[in-house]
Parts: C-alpha cells; structure tokens; sequence
C-alpha cells in the first residue's frame, strides 16, 4: 500500500548534502567536539564574577554574622557564576545542557536579587 518512505523534495535534499558538508568541514578542522568552555571571555560570565565578589563583601561588611540571609545571598550568587561556566564547557558536546545551565545561572541571579530587595 503505502511506504513508509517519503522522497525528500530537491530543496530538502540540497540542504542534508550541505549539512553533511558542514560537519565533514567541522570534524576535519575543528575536531570531533565543537570549541567550547572559553567562559572567561563571556560577558555574562565577567558579569556574574563582579556580582559575586560584590555580593561577598557587601554580607561580611553590612549584614551580622550568623544571617541565614548572609549564606543564601553568597551561594545564589556562586551558583550564577557556576552554573555560566559549566554551560559554556558542556556547549561542546550539549547545547542542551548548555542552555539548562544558563537558566539555572539566571535563576539563580534573580533569587540573588529578590534577597537583595528584602534587606
């Protein structure tokens, strides 16, 4: 009756060839997995180390020792950077686990923020 098969149109065709093309090119010139994990050279990542360090200063000088707030600022704003860098070295083999991380780093700040505006 029916096959199962369906024959790709020309354009469809053309664009699998080329995407063959392109990781054939890849593999040869790159290697295998993607470059990945240059996180210091992202702003995002830059940006969430100055929040950190900021972070940390500002809870040791204003807030008194023994604050629960202290411990959960401090580690939201560990867990942004982190999170930046482990997304940018798994972007070589997952984008996936890339963007999962970067939402994490970004929850994370935004938890960061909401503890900030209790104080």
């Amino acid at each position: 009756m029916g096959s199962a098969f369906v024959k790709p149109t020309a354009r469809q065709a053309l664009w699998d060839s080329w995407d063959l093309c392109e990781a054939r090119y890849m593999r040869q010139h790159l290697g295998f997995i993607l470059p990945h994990g240059n996180y210091r050279e992202l702003l995002s990542y830059k940006k969430a180390k100055v929040v950190f360090d900021v972070t940390f200063i500002f809870c040791r000088r204003f807030l008194t020792k023994g604050d629960r707030t202290i411990d959960q600022m401090v580690q939201a704003a560990r867990s942004g950077k982190q999170n930046i860098l482990e997304g940018s070295k798994a972007s070589g083999t997952s984008k996936e686990m890339e963007i999962k991380l970067t939402n994490t780093a970004r929850t994370s700040l935004e938890e960061l923020l909401d503890d900030s505006r209790l104080i």
